[in-house]
């Protein structure tokens, strides 16, 4: 896999989770209508910065925005609506944007 899926899926997690809020982790791939895999791993990707956390109630296991992430996605309406496009590809994971991932800067 790529770098750029991954953060693209990343991305595109943490825009439906910021649309939605929690959201079983088994049907984000549907949702999103893309690869379980790459999605999985852009769940991943924002698990370990800390912009997503699971709750497990039963059997099924839920992921959703931490309380900051679900602010800084509210005070984002015109780049929350939609995906981002990125202008340029990016490989670094390190200058991928804090927003969505996109690699954009959002700030004006």
């Amino acid at each position: 896999m790529h770098v750029k899926a991954i953060g693209d899926a990343a991305g595109a997690v943490w825009k439906i989770l910021g649309a939605k809020g929690r959201i079983a982790l088994t049907t984000l791939p549907k949702l999103l209508d893309q690869d379980n895999m790459v999605v999985q791993q852009g769940v991943g990707w924002l698990a370990r910065e800390h912009k997503v956390e699971f709750e497990k109630e039963g059997r099924a296991l839920y992921v959703k925005l931490t309380a900051h992430e679900a602010d800084a996605y509210k005070k984002q309406p015109a780049t929350s609506s939609s995906l981002c496009t990125p202008k340029t590809q990016r490989n670094n994971a390190a200058s991928l944007c804090s927003l969505c991932l996109c690699g954009e800067n959002h700030s004006g």
